[in-house]
């Protein structure tokens, strides 16, 4: 991912924060897809982790792990 970009997320930029959506959301389904069975379920883990994401971002120590 993108350096410049998450350290625009950390800034609290909702242009940046679509874009890491766009980026990760069919990889997350994917796993989720994994696990849930249930299109509700896997909506509502997605919204959750990208909530998750988006209001800890700021506490991420080294940037460059983020993708891992």
């Amino acid at each position: 991912m993108e350096r410049e970009l998450l350290l625009e997320c950390q800034r609290n930029d909702r242009k940046a924060q679509r874009k890491v959506y766009e980026k990760m959301a069919g990889r997350l389904y994917s796993v989720c897809k994994r696990y849930l069975k249930n299109d509700e379920d896997i909506e509502e883990v997605l919204a959750y982790t990208f909530y998750k994401i988006f209001t800890k971002i700021g506490q991420l120590q080294n940037i460059d792990t983020f993708d891992a």
